[in-house]
């Protein structure tokens, strides 16, 4: 009879530890301090990933970010594309983030392109950018995240991009660079 206590709580630890390891498996990587990123478009890198609702015209061109990009049309208001990378756990209230995006196709157009934080279930508006007029290649953006009603610390995800909802032209989603700390 003690043998199988024994043999089954043996058992019962083994499972316990398993099922353990392989749910954190899952877990996005949290980090407290800073996160320094950079994601392309349909990354194969299992560290990050994209999530998109339209954004499906993709296409290959030797200019763009490891050579392809996605876009959509800037009437389309309701499309987006996210790019998820490692959480930023903080326990301030504000969060200091350097965003780069990589633009360098002419059918980016969107004159007011919209790009969001991604926090926990929220999203906040970092601003707008005109792809029309952007710099070839990367730009860079530093805002503060400033939450300061929130009761403890805050939370970083990733980046959103969303099309201004306006125009003739084209959205585009090449890749982002992340450097954000709290």
């Amino acid at each position: 009879m003690k043998k199988w206590i024994s043999l089954f709580a043996a058992i019962m630890l083994f499972m316990v530890c398993t099922m353990r390891t392989w749910a954190v498996s899952f877990e996005p990587i949290t980090t407290r301090g800073s996160v320094n990123y950079r994601i392309d478009n349909d990354t194969i890198d299992s560290r990050f990933r994209n999530r998109r609702y339209g954004f499906s015209t993709y296409f290959e061109n030797a200019y763009s970010y490891n050579g392809d990009a996605r876009r959509t049309a800037s009437v389309n208001k309701d499309d987006y594309y996210e790019w998820i990378g490692y959480r930023l756990d903080t326990m301030n209230r504000k969060i200091y983030l350097n965003m780069g995006i990589y633009l360098n196709s002419t059918s980016f157009t969107d004159t007011k392109a919209e790009y969001w934080s991604i926090q926990g279930f929220q999203m906040f508006l970092i601003g707008t950018k005109n792809q029309n007029t952007a710099p070839a290649g990367w730009s860079y953006t530093n805002s503060v995240l400033d939450r300061t009603y929130e009761v403890s610390g805050m939370r970083f995800d990733g980046i959103n991009v969303s099309p201004s909802g306006t125009g003739s032209g084209y959205t585009g989603a090449d890749a982002i660079s992340v450097y954000a700390y709290g």
